[in-house]
């Protein structure tokens, strides 16, 4: 993925507004995308993602508003932040997909859902577009995509220790002049 994605306006959940690149700015950083607020398949990433990773510079990034973005947070704790994008801006930006049915209700999307049922998650009413893929992005600090992981399937989310083992490399790596 070329260029640099500082430039970017978002919103967190906080209701703060900023430049993705003020984020950047202060070292490098994962972007997770998810699905909908509702899928099983993200509410299990973000429990992972808050036992497996809960001191790494992780940014959730959803599609929805402020106000949901806060009482999605409520319910499922985690100490990692929340970008808001219900306008699917910041996923059209970084080349996340629709999926096709395959890749929406497949056999491999059902095995992860049987899965992600018998550690406890459930599904949930579905808050954005239900066709959405996700995918997790490693941006540098000056916002430059370093590493990323374009899901093959809905259920398909970066692990927490590879997310973590590529936010460690970043970190040790001098920064491009």
């Amino acid at each position: 993925m070329e260029g640099t994605f500082g430039d970017l306006d978002i919103e967190l959940a906080s209701g703060r507004r900023c430049k993705l690149g003020d984020l950047c700015a202060e070292g490098p950083l994962a972007l997770v995308f998810l699905r909908h607020l509702g899928c099983i398949f993200c509410r299990e990433h973000v429990g992972r993602l808050a036992r497996e990773a809960p001191h790494d510079r992780i940014h959730l990034v959803a599609m929805a508003d402020p106000d949901l973005a806060r009482e999605f947070l409520r319910r499922h704790p985690t100490p990692h932040s929340m970008v808001c994008d219900p306008q699917r801006r910041l996923f059209e930006a970084f080349g996340l997909e629709r999926g096709t049915l395959g890749q929406l209700a497949g056999p491999k999307v059902w095995a992860r859902g049987a899965k992600a049922f018998a550690a406890g998650y459930r599904q949930g009413r579905t808050l954005g577009d239900p066709a959405q893929l996700p995918g997790a992005f490693i941006l540098d600090g000056s916002g430059r995509v370093v590493w990323s992981h374009l899901a093959k399937h809905a259920g398909d989310t970066a692990e927490p220790s590879v997310l973590s083992a590529m936010l460690r490399a970043q970190s040790a790596s001098p920064s491009p002049s």
